[in-house]
């Protein structure tokens, strides 16, 4: 029953996807029609990847191998922030959204990435089971030890007979053939093991189908102090210097249509860039090219990625490039190998170009 669904959940996206590429190829294709075409395929890429993503998280949680990356985080900046990624996408759906935070910080020690994604997951959610006209409110409240952040809606309410197993794997209320709804059944799953992992907890309230529903996620919080605060002014200084120059970059990734795309994307953004299939290609080019920075794919042919930061850091001419490592894994174990390799960062594909390109912004300062 699972892989049915999950078959029916990868092939969705595909269809639009596919679709678009084909208008964007006609030869009469206008700038209007392919910027459009565009926006759909980015949009279903995202929701595949949304996808994938809560399978690894839900796999890795019950494994009990997820770890987060703790840091003072203050709440009320979080909901507030949150609130207006997904502002858009429940107005569109003609949801009436509002949004109840206290006057003053709310500070907790935790993931802000973590964190961010049980409020999506649980927004995601209220929109999926209210319909238009209806309305969902985000709260956040605290007290001296817990901060209690609900997501409330006038959807279709949790039935009965699956409110016991509302937490676990796979569970929908949406059986139906068409699966209107969507979605693996995996988003409250993943908020409920995030919470666990904060020392918090996730409830849920409703008080039966068409009346409605309440998530409700409690943290514990911690007093704000004064380095909490140079924390938060550091993070949020803006930055005193520009890029100066363009790089040479190498990139290093067996997958053709990902290292050409990727390439032709950096040339765009002004740099020059090479390409190499192959790990023993990749030491080679860069012994002759000598990048300025060098991103390397990890599950490479001849020799792997660390293998690769381990040849190039032995060679003093080297010593001045930036390596970065590209893979599909991202926990804290292959973070750490990769660093023992000699690699400076660790990038989990798919790189968002945005991100990257304000990375790459980085090594250009003088």
């Amino acid at each position: 029953e699972f892989m049915a669904m999950l078959a029916h959940e990868l092939r969705n996206p595909l269809a639009p996807v596919l679709n678009a590429l084909r208008l964007m190829g006609l030869a009469n294709a206008d700038a209007a029609r392919t910027s459009k075409q565009r926006k759909i395929i980015e949009r279903q890429i995202r929701h595949m990847s949304r996808l994938v993503d809560d399978l690894l998280d839900i796999s890795r949680i019950s494994r009990g191998i997820t770890s987060l990356n703790r840091e003072p985080v203050d709440l009320r900046e979080l909901t507030l922030q949150t609130a207006e990624d997904y502002r858009g996408t429940l107005e569109d759906h003609g949801l009436n959204f509002r949004v109840q935070v206290p006057s003053g910080p709310v500070w907790m020690e935790g993931d802000t990435t973590r964190l961010a994604q049980i409020l999506g997951n649980l927004l995601s959610n209220a929109k999926k089971y209210t319909g238009p006209a209806g309305s969902v409110t985000l709260t956040l409240e605290s007290t001296q030890e817990w901060a209690s952040l609900s997501v409330s809606d006038t959807g279709v309410g949790i039935p009965s007979e699956i409110r016991s197993a509302l937490f676990q794997p796979f569970v929908q209320a949406d059986k139906s053939l068409d699966r209107t709804r969507g979605g693996l059944g995996l988003g409250l799953a993943v908020a409920r093991g995030l919470a666990v992992l904060h020392q918090g907890d996730l409830l849920a309230v409703s008080e039966g189908s068409g009346k409605g529903a309440e998530f409700v996620l409690r943290l514990p919080v911690t007093k704000m102090s004064a380095e909490i605060d140079q924390v938060e002014a550091a993070v949020s200084a803006p930055a005193s210097r520009t890029p100066v120059a363009k790089l040479r970059i190498l990139i290093i990734e067996d997958n053709c249509d990902a290292a050409e795309s990727l390439g032709e994307l950096l040339q765009f953004d002004g740099h020059e860039v090479a390409l190499a299939f192959s790990g023993r290609e990749g030491v080679q080019t860069a012994l002759s090219w000598i990048p300025d920075v060098i991103l390397c794919d990890l599950g490479l042919p001849e020799m792997n990625g660390f293998e690769v930061a381990q040849a190039i850091r032995l060679k003093p001419e080297m010593s001045g490039v930036h390596l970065l490592a590209l893979s599909g894994y991202g926990q804290a174990d292959d973070r750490l190998k990769s660093k023992a390799a000699g690699f400076e960062l660790h990038l989990t594909k798919p790189v968002d170009p945005v991100t990257l390109s304000k990375l790459l912004n980085q090594f250009k300062l003088p």
